[in-house]
């Protein structure tokens, strides 16, 4: 099983999660700190997605593929 383009999907909807909840911050309610914290929890999770992405990468490195 490919588990790289279900990290990819989960990542692509980590980043759409935090485009919306910047733009809900910035035109509707100005600052608040219930969507500022959502904000870094969301950017949080997209950077572990982003290191579990590499990971899997480095252990899905098929023949004829170098892994550096």
């Amino acid at each position: 099983m490919r588990i790289i383009p279900f990290v990819n999907s989960l990542l692509i909807v980590c980043f759409l999660a935090v485009i919306a909840s910047m733009t809900i911050m910035l035109t509707r309610t100005g600052y608040n700190d219930r969507v500022s914290h959502s904000c870094f929890i969301l950017h949080a999770a997209a950077g572990f997605l982003l290191l579990a992405r590499a990971a899997f990468k480095q252990d899905e490195g098929g023949e004829g593929e170098e892994v550096l």
